[in-house]
């Protein structure tokens, strides 16, 4: 069998027998997690360094695998779906995590199989290749950044399959599954071509458990001399799924995805999905709502057909800095430079009284506390410079170190463009990097930003009747065409009158929301009533 890629310092137990490794994992103390998860982190180490006799060890490691599961599932509640960047428990969990996923490849690694099964050595090998895969998928659903190595050890695996002519078997595990290295390989490439960092956190399990089911219909095939490959797997690379070089020479050990009978698939679903069909009648899942199916098929139908996949950046040649205001109530306060829910000692530095009048008589100044206020605010909400990488017209690539506020995809978000001048936008990908540092995309909304005050009209108002908003106005639209607003998350209520006050004052109705983000909703505009 191949050599283990990984191992841990984890003190080995004296396991000398299959018989003293299941007496082992009986005694688990499964009420609590987090010692568990420190006992099979040296129960899976000890079976990578130190073997048990044949026929003994893959028996073992299979019964080993609900107590894997649970204690994985545990820690992962603890971590996922946070803001960026990962730091303290948090990221010593995500990292205890990933490694006795990768403790268990190892494990399944050393698991030599009865000579002359080709079922079994399937089995072993599919299952080192799922725990591998798992140590992948953790990172993409953490939005983590792949560490060296990890993609090339994965591959070897799937090659070792394929030289032991073994990868496409499909194969009964003992729960009833319909297994083999291709699907489990094909689920964790169809995960990283969904481009995972710029899901929703609710959408990403949704995601990888699609990529385990329809994993079998995807193959791994070789690439004959002079056909074309627009994307490819190199085996011995550190790579996943990319488009290869314009020059480079395809070798032996490079493989193409197929794909195509996925995209019929998913062309169906969506036909499906149009005739009122539902998701669970689909097996697309019963917690997944028809529009939410709609949106993540539409997400997933040019990279799951390959007709784009997400491009590759490096982190190594920035293009320049850009102030970013993080933050809804910093973002409107630099664009209008009003706070719109101050403090009461705030407030109360901006009212005029009689004293303020007779101090300016006699002085000629009045107190200075609202000038001390506006420069505590301007403080408070301070930018940060973060790296620019790459911008469009569409979208900017930003970079920032360590440190720095929390950051979740979604998030509104203000970028200072070459003019000075603040742009809207939302973080539509993020990514966090081996040194504790933020990759983020930032693509910009539809048309220029002018915060505004928005008060709520009529019956049913909220606790909050006037909030922080922004009119959304496209370049080049007719100067009375209906707006977009962008508004708290959680504001909106279908047709509710608002008046928006900037300069003069204006009442639209609330019509729908065009997108929901992590701290904002963006809404179109009913018909125009007279002020």
């Amino acid at each position: 069998m191949m050599k283990p890629a990984t191992l841990t310092a984890a003190q080995p137990l004296e396991l000398r027998s299959g018989a003293d490794a299941a007496a082992f994992l009986g005694r688990l103390p499964m009420a609590d997690p987090v010692r568990t998860h420190e006992a099979l982190t040296r129960f899976f180490t000890t079976l990578a360094r130190h073997p048990l006799p044949p026929l003994e060890q893959a028996p073992v490691l299979a019964q080993a695998e609900k107590a894997l599961a649970f204690v994985q599932d545990e820690a992962t509640r603890r971590y996922l779906s946070r803001p960026l960047p990962y730091a303290g428990q948090e990221l010593a969990l995500f990292q205890r995590t990933v490694q006795l996923w990768q403790d268990a490849a190892d494990a399944w690694l050393a698991a030599e199989p009865p000579a002359g099964s080709d079922a079994d050595t399937a089995a072993v090998l599919e299952r080192a290749l799922f725990c591998r895969g798992m140590a992948l998928a953790e990172h993409l659903e953490a939005r983590f950044q792949i560490p060296d190595g990890l993609w090339q050890s994965f591959h070897a695996i799937y090659a070792e399959s394929e030289r032991r002519q073994v990868a496409d078997l499909v194969f009964q595990d003992p729960k009833g599954r319909s297994l083999s290295c291709a699907r489990s390989y094909a689920a964790v490439l169809l995960f990283d071509l969904s481009k995972p960092y710029s899901l929703r956190s609710r959408d990403i399990p949704v995601v990888w458990r699609w990529s385990r089911a329809l994993a079998q219909l995807v193959q791994i095939a070789s690439i004959d001399a002079g056909e074309p490959a627009p994307f490819v797997i190199d085996l011995e690379s550190d790579r996943p799924v990319a488009k290869p070089l314009p020059s480079a020479i395809l070798g032996p050990q490079v493989r193409r995805l197929v794909t195509a009978d996925l995209a019929s698939h998913m062309r169906k679903l969506r036909r499906r999905l149009a005739e009122a069909v539902s998701p669970a009648d689909l097996q697309l899942g019963d917690e997944v709502s028809p529009g939410d199916a709609q949106r993540l098929l539409a997400h997933l139908k040019y990279p799951w057909s390959q007709e784009a996949i997400a491009r590759a950046f490096d982190l190594r040649q920035p293009i320049g800095t850009a102030d970013v205001v993080l933050g809804y109530e910093a973002i409107h306060y630099r664009l209008t430079g009003r706070e719109m829910h101050r403090p009461k000692a705030a407030a109360a530095a901006y009212q005029y009284s009689r004293q303020d009048a007779e101090r300016l008589a006699v002085f000629g100044t009045a107190r200075d506390d609202a000038s001390s206020v506006r420069e505590e605010a301007s403080q408070r909400y301070s930018g940060e410079t973060w790296t620019l990488l790459e911008q469009s017209a569409h979208a900017f690539r930003l970079y920032r170190p360590e440190g720095g506020a929390r950051v979740a995809v979604g998030q509104l978000a203000a970028i200072a463009g070459e003019d000075g001048q603040l742009v809207l936008t939302r973080l539509s990908s993020l990514m966090q990097t081996g040194s504790g540092g933020v990759v983020a995309k930032a693509k910009r909304l539809p048309g220029l930003a002018l915060g505004v005050a928005v008060t709520a009209l009529g019956a049913n108002l909220p606790l909050q009747a006037s909030v922080g908003g922004f009119i959304i106005q496209p370049v080049g639209a007719d100067p009375g065409a209906l707006p977009d607003l962008v508004l708290p998350r959680g504001w909106y209520l279908k047709n509710r009158p608002v008046e928006l006050e900037q300069g003069q004052s204006r009442r639209y109705r609330l019509d729908k929301v065009v997108f929901s983000g992590h701290d904002f909703d963006l809404v179109s505009c009913g018909s125009n009533e007279a002020a």
